[in-house]
């Protein structure tokens, strides 16, 4: 397990389509207990989730107190054969994190969801959210919703605001 993890000032290129499932950035079950993880200012090309959440298993944990900022995610494939074509093809995959805030993030292109929040995580528990903030984005030209949120826990906190989304599918 990872502690107050940073991402910062990288450039990725995948090439991910139907048949092939590439994940760009990927943090699962990380704990930012004296501080925050930060995946800020990246490139993030052409995988079947570009930036991603993850909680693996009921032992892990949700991941704490991470933040998504000023990164590109581009060209999101859609991936039928591995996870479905309803998770897949998304700029961010959010799943398994209790305090999140995704701001000033260029978000376009993807054959799906500009930003997907699923129900469930990966080991089937509720995806459930303490406080989620979506500020200041541009979430445009994706194949589905610009912000698509399954399901909202009752005392969660969701707040978006200020962003431009537009021209979604």
């Amino acid at each position: 397990y990872a502690d107050d993890v940073t991402v910062s000032g990288n450039t990725l290129t995948g090439s991910a389509d139907e048949e092939v499932y590439e994940a760009g950035i990927t943090l699962a079950s990380v704990i930012s207990d004296s501080g925050q993880s930060v995946i800020s200012g990246n490139s993030v090309d052409g995988f079947s989730r570009g930036i991603r959440l993850q909680r693996w298993s009921a032992e892990d944990g949700f991941s704490d107190d991470v933040e998504i900022l000023d990164n590109t995610v581009t060209n999101g494939a859609t991936n039928d054969e591995n996870y479905g074509a309803e998770s897949t093809g998304v700029g961010l995959f959010l799943a398994g994190v209790e305090k999140l805030l995704v701001e000033g993030n260029t978000i376009t292109d993807n054959g799906n969801a500009g930003l997907y929040v699923p129900g469930v995580t990966s080991d089937g528990a509720d995806n459930e959210f303490d406080t989620f903030l979506i500020n200041e984005n541009i979430i445009t030209g994706n194949g589905n919703a610009g912000i698509f949120v399954d399901s909202v826990y009752e005392e969660a906190v969701l707040d978006i605001t200020n962003n431009i989304i537009s021209n979604n599918g």
